[in-house]
């Protein structure tokens, strides 16, 4: 029996070995030979995960490894505690000028606000694909992502494939809707929406119905949408007349406007996951004891995700595994919507609540995050428990 020695494999198969490897391993291969070292030191450099927590970590990167390696770079991630590195302007000083294969970074931890810029403030040679902001803002604030983020973020847009906006965030609905408009390779999109009062980002209707979404391709879309007329919601709200929490307009001019909005979203094909809906977080000691604050905080002015206001229009998004729809204001009990689920989104899991159960901040589902597959027997009820206790106040 012949056997193949590594050094004989064409070298797309040693580089896929090698990115099965973890660091440490890698490490131990370029000690090996210089031809082994030639191979692996590319992708043991590839990744940089810097915590700011582990003063080793940092010295050693910020010390020179990030200029020595700074050609084999395609991704970083960065945990940054506020107290421990304050300036964050001053990172890409510790970087050579010309990064030509960086194209990720994640930021994580909790940071100070200004972190969320640092990505945007990077050198002319980086076009980022990947953006990830996991921030928690120190002294338990928000990060607000308004328009001059937004704008800074122009530049990206063209090559931008992943964008998510996760844990304490408020970010402009203007701004998420342009970036629709701007980046055409996009295959995911994750803003992540306050779990206490509903904050964060949230795509207005209106602006929608005006504006063209290039991202065709778009396989993740994790947004709020609302500003929607909802006349057909006419029960009590927490005590007062639904007219106080919902926006006023025609059958007409709600049908109108939602049948736009589906035209939209109908334009991703091949959208895996459509999440429009996030369970209210009513177990935060804020409003464990206010009862009702589920229904003040849950949206009204959604889509109403019926056939009579043209759900039809997203019969072909036939890869959908996921839908979201949790503390949305919906009514989607009737035969017409179980049928069209089964019929259309076979392979879809719906995450759906009733607003009957949300005026009891007591009924609340589990800590683990589940949506009910449907089935033409069951409830198409499904229970999703928050994903982080969330805030939703504008940094000042």
């Amino acid at each position: 029996m012949s056997t193949t020695l590594f050094d004989n494999l064409p070298y797309e198969v040693q580089e896929l070995i090698g990115n099965h490897l973890n660091p440490s391993e890698l490490a131990t291969c370029t000690r090996v030979s210089q031809a082994w070292r030639t191979i692996f030191d590319p992708i043991l450099w590839s990744h940089i995960d810097l915590d700011f927590d582990n003063v080793v970590k940092r010295n050693s990167a910020l010390s020179g490894a990030l200029k020595t390696h700074g050609d084999n770079i395609r991704s970083i991630s960065l945990d940054c505690p506020y107290d421990k590195y304050q300036n964050p302007q001053a990172f890409w000083k510790h970087c050579p000028p010309d990064l030509p294969l960086l194209d990720s970074m994640t930021i994580i931890g909790q940071c100070l606000p200004h972190w969320k810029y640092l990505p945007l403030r990077c050198p002319p040679s980086v076009k980022w694909k990947k953006l990830v902001f996991d921030m928690n803002n120190y002294a338990g604030s928000n990060s607000y992502y308004g328009d001059d983020f937004f704008n800074l973020l122009d530049r990206h847009a063209p090559t931008l494939e992943v964008f998510r906006i996760d844990q304490r965030s408020y970010a402009s609905g203007y701004g998420v809707n342009r970036l629709l408009s701007m980046a055409p390779n996009l295959r995911e999109l994750h803003i992540l929406s306050d779990r206490r009062e509903m904050g964060g980002g949230m795509l207005d209707a209106r602006e929608i119905a005006r504006t063209d979404w290039v991202c065709t391709g778009l396989e993740v879309f994790v947004c709020r949408i609302g500003n929607i007329p909802r006349p057909d919601i006419t029960r009590y709200i927490g005590g007062s007349l639904s007219r106080e929490q919902v926006k006023s307009g025609t059958l007409e001019e709600s049908i109108e406007l939602q049948r736009q909005v589906y035209s939209r979203l109908a334009r991703f094909t091949r959208l895996r996951e459509l999440r429009l809906g996030f369970p209210v977080n009513s177990r935060t000691s804020y409003l464990k004891h206010r009862r009702g604050d589920k229904e003040k905080y849950r949206q009204y002015g959604c889509l109403a995700t019926t056939v009579e206001s043209g759900l039809d229009l997203l019969k072909n998004l036939k890869e959908l595994r996921i839908v979201g729809l949790q503390d949305m204001e919906i009514y989607i009990d009737g035969d017409k919507e179980h049928t069209w689920f089964k019929e259309n989104w076979p392979n879809a899991t719906i995450g759906y609540e009733d607003y009957q159960t949300d005026s009891d901040a007591t009924t609340v589902s589990s800590d683990s995050e589940s949506y009910d597959s449907y089935d033409s027997d069951d409830d198409i009820n499904g229970d999703e428990d928050d994903e982080g206790e969330n805030m939703n106040e504008n940094e000042q």
